[in-house]
């Protein structure tokens, strides 16, 4: 794409802003979308149900072989690596 002028900078500049005014990142489908596990269990609250936290214990229980749980005073091997998870939520149709 080739420079634009003003006045085309401008029109194009509005209708990206346009747009992203109308896209709710936090819905899709109608379904809002939490953005941690703590949000999870807030719309379950409102919502009157625990789908969601069945959902994200279900998860845990998944990838728990993953990881080796220690118990207290024991500590990692020298080798060991650490990792940051996080939980990332989506809706499936």
């Amino acid at each position: 794409m080739g420079a634009l002028c003003p006045q085309e900078a401008q029109a194009y500049h509005l209708s990206c802003q346009e747009s992203a005014r109308y896209l709710r990142r936090d819905e899709k489908f109608g379904i809002t979308v939490p953005k941690s596990v703590k949000e999870v269990y807030e719309l379950d609250k409102a919502d009157g149900n625990t789908i969601r936290a069945y959902a994200v214990a279900k998860e845990r229980l998944t990838v728990k072989v993953a990881f080796q749980i220690l118990d207290d005073g024991e500590f990692a091997p020298r080798d060991h690596q650490s990792n940051k998870c996080r939980m990332v939520f989506d809706v499936k149709m």
